[in-house]
């Protein structure tokens, strides 16, 4: 039982070592907003842990885009208990585990400083090296595609 209790320790360093990892190096990560009309929007992302800001700029327009997102990573939880009668004795142990995955869902928003406003919706990998996905609705009700 000891020795499950310290590989559910290990596992769960190891992970959060790959969590924090996103706040660790700090900076900024390029990226692109795709428009259904073609235009590519110049993208970045601040790397942080849970929430960091966000840049664009459309080329077609001149206009500069500023603002912030929120990640949350989901986790799960577990417990077990186990009894094992060995030579008359009878040790018993309890195991609790949190586990996190490295799947942060994302909301942002991006004002412009022409009037648009994007609300964006991303799935971010964490780690190292974080990249991610979504997409984006204006307040003209165009759509866009976002990947970093």
């Amino acid at each position: 039982m000891r020795r499950l209790k310290l590989v559910f320790r290990a596992i769960a360093y190891v992970a959060s070592i790959g969590l924090v990892g996103c706040s660790m190096i700090g900076g900024w990560i390029p990226g692109t907003i795709y428009s259904n009309d073609g235009t590519v929007l110049s993208f970045s992302i601040q790397k942080e842990f849970h929430t960091g800001g966000m840049k664009a700029f459309n080329p077609k327009t001149g206009e500069a885009f500023t603002g912030s997102y929120v990640g949350v990573l989901p986790s799960a939880q577990a417990s077990s208990f186990g009894v094992a009668n060995v030579g008359g004795g009878v040790p018993s142990g309890e195991s609790f585990t949190t586990v996190r995955s490295n799947m942060a869902n994302a909301r942002g928003f991006l004002r412009g400083d022409k009037g648009t406003m994007l609300t964006c919706s991303m799935q971010i990998q964490a780690g190292l090296n974080p990249h991610g996905i979504g997409t984006c609705t204006d307040n003209h009700d165009e759509h866009y595609d976002l990947q970093f």
